[in-house]
């Protein structure tokens, strides 16, 4: 058995929506990711994103500076597969 078919069959769907989810699909469900984050222990989180009103950035800063108070996306880290099979 695959490493993707013991991380499907420990989350309840199917070999090829973790290879979507692998892949980075866009048509996948964020319920799917929330499924495959369970199952291997962890949790999506959503949080508001933070910007500061257009009017208080100089005309200049508007186009040209990142937003500020953005948080930067977290590493992705590989699954710890052993925790799916003591054969990992």
């Amino acid at each position: 058995m695959s490493k993707q078919e013991a991380l499907a069959r420990l989350a309840g769907v199917t070999r090829l929506k973790v290879i979507a989810i692998e892949a980075g699909r866009s048509s996948v469900a964020v319920e799917s990711h929330a499924t495959l984050a369970s199952a291997l222990g962890a949790e999506l989180t959503l949080l508001p994103r933070t910007r500061p009103p257009l009017d208080v950035l100089p005309p200049t800063e508007r186009l040209m500076a990142p937003p500020s108070g953005l948080r930067t996306p977290a590493t992705p880290r590989w699954p710890n597969w052993s925790r799916l099979s003591p054969a990992f």
